[in-house]
């Protein structure tokens, strides 16, 4: 499923009827940026996730962009996504709380 809310284009997987994952896609100036993949837990090893970034990164470039970026925190994720073709380009540091 495909939802397209203010230039995010969000992604859902679904197994047998449940929602089985979502990931979002932003592009902006060009560039595409995945983030919040999220494979719900009883659904975990089985492509989920794989499946979700494939689709994003086919409708970045369908959108004409000249890059696409993946947001990746957790170091499961990260490997899953250098398997999938990433390499590492940066990093970010964020928080919820006052500084």
């Amino acid at each position: 499923g495909v939802l397209v809310p203010s230039g995010c284009t969000w992604f859902r997987v679904e197994v047998e009827g449940d929602v089985a994952g979502v990931a979002a896609l932003h592009v902006h100036g060009g560039v595409g940026y995945i983030d919040n993949v999220v494979t719900f837990p009883p659904f975990r090893r089985r492509g989920v996730a794989a499946a979700i970034v494939a689709a994003s990164v086919r409708e970045a470039v369908q959108a004409g962009t000249r890059g696409v970026f993946l947001l990746a925190d957790e170091p499961g994720a990260i490997r899953l996504y250098r398997s999938l073709g990433f390499v590492e380009a940066g990093g970010l540091i964020s928080t919820l709380a006052p500084l």
